[in-house]
């Protein structure tokens, strides 16, 4: 019951108005919903548009998780994580999470763009240490990611960051516990 009223609470304090986000051009698309450019406050921003159909229990479950990621993210802050500014629930069949704008798009993206030509040593350690900053975070707020991969990795300003918290989970003991690990099969 404190975990629900504590997830109610960061969801009504992330909600913004729809008014204040300028929609934009398609990004990309993922298994939970689709990425635009926008802008919030005047500033870039982009916009992960989630629609929400199914049965009333599958769309009770939607909201469930996705205040469960709003609560965790919300929470989160990095400059090796993509932060998130806000939240638009208004629409009966549509979740919005407006989030910082990484123009490099993903480490994914940026890896295939040249697949036959290895990154130079010195932008290889500087990329690896700055997951790894943010996983440590992650790790020392007792958060599981349970989905770091190349396309949940974004890039701003020549810098990497952490992403799609849509899998996370907190955890008692760190990072992972066994039980999730013998149990979960995750991205």
């Amino acid at each position: 019951e404190k975990i629900k009223k504590r997830r109610d609470s960061s969801m009504a304090a992330c909600e913004i108005d729809e008014h204040d986000v300028k929609q934009g051009r398609f990004i990309a698309e993922g298994g939970h919903g689709q990425v635009f450019e926008a802008t919030y406050a005047g500033q870039p921003a982009a916009v992960k548009v989630i629609i929400v159909t199914g049965t009333l229990p599958e769309r009770e479950e939607k909201f469930r998780k996705f205040k469960r990621e709003i609560d965790l993210a919300a929470r989160l802050r990095h400059p090796n994580l993509n932060q998130i500014y806000g939240v638009i629930t208004t629409a009966s069949n549509c979740l919005k999470v407006v989030m910082e704008y990484a123009p490099g798009g993903s480490l994914r993206s940026e890896l295939d763009e040249k697949p036959d030509t290895p990154l130079p040593e010195d932008i290889q350690l500087k990329w690896s240490k700055e997951l790894c900053h943010g996983m440590k975070y992650l790790h020392g707020m007792k958060i599981a990611h349970q989905d770091l991969k190349s396309l949940n990795v974004l890039m701003k300003d020549g810098k990497l960051q952490i992403a799609d918290f849509d899998r996370s989970r907190e955890t008692n003991i760190g990072a992972t516990t066994a039980a999730s690990a013998a149990t979960t099969v995750v991205g």
